[in-house]
């Protein structure tokens, strides 16, 4: 797939090839809530393409065309589209396409001829930029901040976390090696965490769709954020404030620490 922004006619331009029985799409946006698609369905001489509304993770509805697309050629294994579109159709729900500025397309396909069936794991998200004088520049740089993300955060808990539990309920009597082990151990994680939340935050430009997996991501940042200072606070009234465990636990520091590790941990 090639896609530039032509300067004398004011039109992007996409030139995309699609194998036989299948769709490829792309939106203007980082996933499917709110976004306005575009479909080219390679079916031979049945092949064709077509805008649409997406509002939700299942099937987007057709919306009023936005492209000029002519079919090229086809042949038994792909279909050749071209189509252009103006930054502006003008149209209820069109994207506005801005020149030199950096946009997230979400891309996906399938091995289906209806834009109904789900494209699984084929999807993504590109960085694209049109400049003013023509021309266009794109990375997959958002699906490698996706993947740094996921594996950030398998790390933490799945490895760190087995760390912790380990520590926390084998290693009671190497009271001061366990607390050591424990406490850095939790403070890498948090650190780590906090990162892959703000490097997959970048990603997708600071907007947060109402997906399952991006709502609970963010209530698990605040929870490992409730973990780290719920077991700060538990040290600091043992080591500053003269207080023994028993009295720690009595005011339930202990067992709140307690209780927001295991909530994360399960429920990732």
């Amino acid at each position: 797939m090639e896609f530039w922004y032509d300067d004398a006619t004011s039109l992007v331009n996409f030139e995309v090839t699609v194998e036989q029985s299948s769709y490829f799409a792309m939106g203007y946006g980082v996933d499917m809530f709110d976004v306005n698609m575009v479909a080219w369905i390679a079916n031979s001489a049945s092949s064709s393409q077509k805008t649409m509304w997406s509002t939700s993770e299942s099937g987007p509805a057709t919306s009023t065309e936005e492209y000029t697309t002519t079919i090229v050629s086809y042949d038994a294994a792909s279909t050749l589209f071209t189509s252009t579109r103006t930054l502006n159709p003008g149209f209820t729900n069109s994207y506005v396409i801005p020149l030199d500025t950096d946009l997230n397309m979400v891309w996906a396909y399938a091995d289906a001829v209806s834009t109904n069936a789900y494209h699984g794991g084929n999807k993504g998200i590109i960085s694209v930029n049109f400049p003013s004088t023509g021309g266009c520049s794109y990375t997959n740089s958002a699906s490698f901040q996706a993947k740094i993300h996921g594996a950030i955060m398998w790390f933490c808990w799945t490895i760190l976390s087995l760390v912790q539990v380990t520590t926390n309920r084998y290693m009671i009597q190497h009271w001061q090696s366990r607390q050591l082990i424990h406490s850095v151990v939790g403070f890498v994680s948090f650190i780590l965490t906090m990162a892959g939340f703000l490097i997959v935050m970048q990603s997708v430009s600071w907007s947060i769709s109402y997906s399952v997996h991006n709502i609970l991501g963010l209530i698990f940042t605040f929870l490992s954020l409730a973990i780290t200072v719920s077991g700060s606070f538990a040290i600091y009234l043992m080591q500053y404030g003269k207080i023994d465990i028993n009295e720690v636990k009595l005011r339930g520091e202990v067992d709140r620490h307690k209780m927001f590790g295991y909530i994360l941990i399960f429920s990732v």
